[in-house]
């Protein structure tokens, strides 16, 4: 089926710079895993210039196509001004794809918002590459997201998510027809995927792509549950194999790297359960690890919920992080929600 053709400026102009970001990001990956292009953040992270790159050029996309303003910030994971690379450098990684504009050819006019929309708190997240650690691994297989979200009154109401290396996944038994996907939605108006290639060519903003759905799964016992590779489902450290202990799942598949991924794979409808588990000493979650994910799959017919169940609320005012309630995260198809709530809080409550 074909996603709906009537999406507003905002989702198209997403759209746009996160294919555009996605070609970036596969003429980058090798240059991004070099000696030259690779450091490390104050976290311990790691950071590339492939993530400055990115950034760059979808706060340029925005910015020129009026949508972002002191009203509409953008809060993006990367502080340019603790950059290690070249900007010099970035600046002609980022021309390589999207050529500095002309002052003629420079938007300098912003559509008119009307007066309850001018009145609403929004603000658009960037994650320029959700799993760093996948853009530079050795293995193939593993994946990074490019994820970009515009949010109103704390919700999301636009998210677009770019997966550069989804041809090499082996979450997907499906042939892919493009050497990435990109999944995007719009609040009410569904979820769509659609493929990307290094020419550019198969995707743009007037593309309508094709309504995706999460899968049927009704139980635990039928589902497909994801997790991170360092995880272990029978392991008694982590919430969910205490909650479930004595019964499992029909499946368990691993991904690497980084939230974004999982929750891709729940709304294409590859797997069925996700879990965010709480991390001690870590009270405060990313908003931009979840922001676009989480309007990807609800609007493909999944949940996402604290371990209360309560939906996630991403701020009042533009902020860089959210305190969830249980301090995790359930991710699924919806079904069998309910139950997972009841019995990680059961585990919580102990």
């Amino acid at each position: 089926r074909e996603g709906a053709d009537y999406r507003d400026k905002a989702a198209q102009v997403a759209i746009e710079a996160v294919r555009k970001a996605c070609v970036l990001g596969m003429r980058m990956s090798e240059l991004a895993g070099g000696s030259g292009g690779k450091a490390v953040k104050d976290d311990l992270s790691p950071v590339t210039i492939a993530d400055y790159a990115i950034q760059s050029l979808i706060e340029q996309e925005l910015s020129e196509k009026g949508l972002l303003s002191d009203g509409t910030p953008l809060i993006a994971e990367e502080d340019a001004g603790n950059m290690e690379f070249d900007a010099t450098e970035v600046g002609k990684l980022v021309n390589s794809v999207v050529p500095t504009p002309t002052p003629t050819e420079t938007t300098t006019t912003t559509e008119a918002e009307d007066e309850d929309d001018a009145r609403k708190q929004r603000w658009w997240i960037l994650d320029p590459i959700d799993g760093t650690k996948g853009l530079v691994s050795p293995n193939l297989a593993d994946q990074y997201v490019i994820g970009l979200c515009l949010v109103e009154e704390g919700q999301p109401v636009v998210g677009v998510m770019g997966l550069p290396n989804w041809a090499k996944c082996d979450l997907d038994e499906e042939e892919v027809c493009g050497q990435g996907i990109l999944i995007a939605a719009q609040k009410g108006r569904g979820t769509v995927a659609m493929a990307v290639d290094e020419d550019g060519e198969g995707v743009g903003a007037s593309h309508p792509g094709e309504l995706v759905s999460v899968d049927g799964s009704r139980t635990f016992e039928e589902a497909t549950l994801l997790m991170s590779k360092s995880q272990d489902f029978f392991d008694d450290s982590l919430l969910l194999g205490r909650a479930y202990r004595g019964r499992k799942p029909k499946k368990v598949l691993k991904a690497c790297c980084g939230s974004l991924v999982k929750y891709a794979a729940v709304a294409l409808g590859l797997c069925s359960l996700y879990i965010e588990h709480p991390v001690k000493g870590k009270e405060d979650l990313k908003v931009w690890d979840h922001a676009s994910g989480v309007l990807c799959v609800t609007e493909a017919g999944g949940t996402v919920s604290d371990l209360g169940g309560d939906p996630l609320f991403l701020g009042k005012t533009p902020c860089s992080h959210f305190r969830p309630g249980g301090l995790g995260v359930i991710c699924s198809n919806g079904r069998f929600h309910p139950e997972v709530v009841s019995k990680l809080g059961a585990e919580v409550d102990r």
